[in-house]
């Protein structure tokens, strides 16, 4: 993506992430790559993770879990898991700017542990980033050494990876 400096690079900002969020009609594979299409829908098989649903509402969810989980390192929430038919429904709510909640539902097809639900909200965080952006963005140039690399092939975690896609770091300084 080009922004008014000439830089190729994608500019990462909270305006953007707003708006995919509360636009999420936008299909979010239309900006990836193959490669990060099929990376991520690996995860989604491997977590069992069928749908994501954004809403200002709260349904009523007959509660078999909850879960307490850090989803940043200053924000704690809890996740409230329960069985709707043969799927898992997972409900968390997020406060968003002037004290409103954002309630998520994540769907799986198979009990989420406390893991699988984090690595749906970095997927959610993804998704809604890719919504926000205008081109197809995989590799990327580090900001440091100016390595050009694909984000994926990052080691390390999916929340690590998302993090070195944001900041365009390819964690030469580590």
């Amino acid at each position: 993506m080009e922004d008014n400096t000439g830089n190729n690079d994608l500019q990462f900002t909270p305006k953007r992430m707003i708006v995919a969020l509360l636009y999420p009609k936008k299909k979010h594979h239309q900006h990836m790559d193959q490669k990060t299409i099929n990376h991520l829908h690996n995860i989604e098989q491997r977590i069992g993770i069928v749908d994501m649903i954004h809403s200002w509402e709260h349904d009523l969810l007959s509660v078999d879990y909850r879960y307490s989980l850090f989803w940043n390192p200053t924000c704690e929430g809890y996740a409230h898991v329960g069985r709707e038919g043969s799927k898992w429904i997972v409900q968390v709510f997020l406060l968003t700017k002037g004290e409103q909640h954002d309630v998520i539902r994540y769907v799986f097809s198979k009990l989420p542990n406390a893991e699988d639900i984090l690595v749906a909200n970095t997927l959610n965080q993804i998704y809604a980033f890719y919504r926000s952006l205008t081109d197809v963005v995989g590799e990327i140039t580090c900001y440091k050494c100016e390595r050009r690399f694909h984000w994926i092939d990052q080691a390390g975690t999916l929340e690590y990876k998302w993090i070195s896609l944001q900041e365009n770091y390819c964690g030469c300084e580590e």
